[in-house]
């Protein structure tokens, strides 16, 4: 038996290596291409290749994109066996061009590999600029300099560590907030680098940023871009409850939060608004001027244009103590009805029958918040914010807002998953409970889920140097609720 192994090993040996071989790359009939490949071989020349893993193709097919065109299929053909493929495109240039492969049989084809690109040196990303606006959170902006990318690769590293993928942003992005930007050891620096990709390839990386976590204050507050409709709801407790220190920490404040609308509740005195507006050179306001006068806007005119500002159940204090306060505007030509509103409050969390029970008023309020949208505004982006002194999560029973949950088809509270989640992102943690909403018609449902828009509870607080404590002295108990519309 021995000498029988030692006189076929050769044989043996080689059976065995078509065997692992085989286990490693099984041959199909058809089978989708691998390995593939893009080299630029000279001067407008690239020569794509591949492996082929099927056994009885007759063919590959090549489909083209270019830049942000469609793709075109059957750009180019191969024989069977054929594994290369070269085609002529200007190798340096911002235009990314786009390469996939299929094998093809008679009647058949497979599905398509992955993609591969040529993405030239003249498309990666660059004026790559990190900024921190929160305790553990930084805003990465950069400029778009290609024309085909599906996504940006964000990479980002801590100390002297290797690079590692770490998110990806959709095409056509220039920005990125990582909210994540600590490490165990606080003298560790956070490096980013940024690169376009299509399919599997990436353009040469950007230059290298590096954030090293330290202090923040008011100057740091980041929320609204350019791209999106900001709006802030903010209860400002007695404003101003602490004078001209209130009214300078409200006006940085503002300013940084780069916000197109904010909605105020609790702006009990007319003069320290009046400054308030006059501080922010670039903003308009108005204060209600009826009874229960506490409600206001700030709005900035840049992009957008005010029909009329209005406070609407003037005769109903029973509903509410303050009457709901109107703005009407267009924004980059989108139509945005605003209704501010600062329920009553207190209560026992029950429901009861006398019509001056805290909930019953409450939930009045909303009835006829109800009827006032769908009678005047049936077709249009309506949002309806403010304090509204009740949690949107209570149970069906004792849930004040139920005429709107109930309507899920036309109403939704924007809000419900920071009420759902954690009480550190409340808006109301004295509390703790989240008190502070943002209510939206069926209109703007799409652009609810559109990439770029946001609900969040905005942390002011926390650009304070002693935190709450000095945050709900010099400004107020509530934190803001923002959310940013894609339209």
């Amino acid at each position: 038996m021995l000498s029988f192994i030692a006189n076929y090993k050769v044989s043996i040996l080689l059976i065995a290596l078509t065997f692992v071989r085989y286990c490693e790359n099984p041959m199909d009939d058809l089978a989708i291409p691998d390995k593939i490949k893009i080299a630029c071989i000279s001067e407008n020349v690239v020569k794509l290749t591949w492996r082929d893993n099927s056994a009885k193709e007759t063919g590959f097919i090549i489909d083209k994109k270019t830049g942000e065109s469609e793709w075109q299929e059957a750009y180019g053909q191969t024989d069977a066996g054929t594994t290369s493929f070269t085609d002529y495109i200007s190798t340096d240039s911002d235009t990314i061009f786009a390469y996939r492969i299929r094998a093809m049989a008679v009647g058949d084809t497979t599905e398509c590999s992955d993609t591969v690109a040529w993405i030239s040196e003249y498309c990666s990303p660059d004026d790559l600029q990190i900024r921190q606006i929160g305790k553990t959170t930084v805003r990465l902006t950069w400029t778009d300099n290609s024309i085909g990318e599906d996504k940006f690769l964000i990479e980002r590293k801590t100390g002297a560590g290797k690079w590692t993928p770490f998110a990806k942003t959709e095409s056509n992005s220039t920005e990125y907030i990582d909210a994540a930007a600590s490490s165990t050891d606080v003298s560790d620096t956070l490096s980013y680098r940024v690169s376009a990709m299509s399919g599997i390839s990436s353009s040469p990386v950007s230059v290298t940023v590096k954030y090293l976590p330290g202090d923040i204050n008011l100057s740091d507050l980041y929320f609204g871009t350019d791209q999106t409709f900001d709006l802030i709801t903010w209860n400002i407790y007695n404003f101003p409850r602490n004078g001209t220190a209130t009214i300078d920490s409200a006006v940085e404040a503002i300013q940084h939060l780069n916000a197109d609308v904010i909605a105020l509740q609790e702006i009990s005195e007319s003069s320290g608004f009046q400054e308030l507006d006059a501080k922010l050179t670039d903003w308009n306001g108005y204060r209600a001027d009826g009874w229960g006068g506490t409600l206001a806007f700030l709005y900035r005119s840049e992009n957008m244009t005010i029909d009329s500002v209005y406070e609407i159940y003037i005769d109903n204090d029973r509903e509410f103590p303050r009457p709901p306060l109107v703005l009407d505007l267009e924004w980059n030509g989108n139509r945005v009805i605003v209704i501010n509103n600062h329920y009553k409050a207190y209560g026992d969390g029950v429901i009861g029958p006398d019509p001056y029970d805290e909930e019953r008023r409450r939930l009045d309020a909303s009835i006829l918040l109800e009827t006032y949208i769908n009678t005047y505004f049936p077709d249009k982006n309506v949002i309806v914010v403010g304090d509204f002194n009740d949690e949107i999560t209570d149970a069906a029973a004792v849930n004040v807002f139920q005429n709107f949950i109930d309507n899920s088809t036309a109403y939704r509270f924007a809000d419900m998953s920071i009420a759902k989640g954690s009480s550190s992102n409340w808006s109301y943690p004295t509390w703790p409970s989240h008190l502070d909403h943002i209510l939206v018609t069926n209109e703007l449902f799409d652009e609810l889920a559109r990439t770029g828009t946001e609900i969040t509870t905005i942390h002011v607080d926390e650009y304070f140097s002693n935190g709450w404590n000095e945050y709900a002295v010099t400004l107020t108990d509530h934190r803001p609720v923002g959310i940013k519309i894609q339209f």
